[in-house]
């Protein structure tokens, strides 16, 4: 599975803006589901698939998050 990461530290309420040429999906997940999403398990993120773009998702708790794309 190819996608793009980034991991970064939030603060409830920040709002994360991601702007791609084309439809993707994006999902924002602690560090627990995104070690659960590379290993191809059931995991839990805020986010889905975009058709429209920009996206923005709220952050609902401070912590690491990461964020994908593909």
């Amino acid at each position: 599975m190819q996608f793009l990461h980034k991991r970064e530290y939030l603060n409830r309420g920040d709002i994360v803006l991601v702007n791609c040429s084309h439809r993707c999906n994006i999902r924002l997940m602690s560090d627990m589901d995104f070690q659960s999403f590379q290993n191809g398990r059931s995991h839990h993120y805020y986010g889905g698939h975009y058709d429209r773009l920009p996206a923005s998702i709220s952050v609902p708790e401070d912590g690491w998050w990461n964020v994908t794309l593909d």
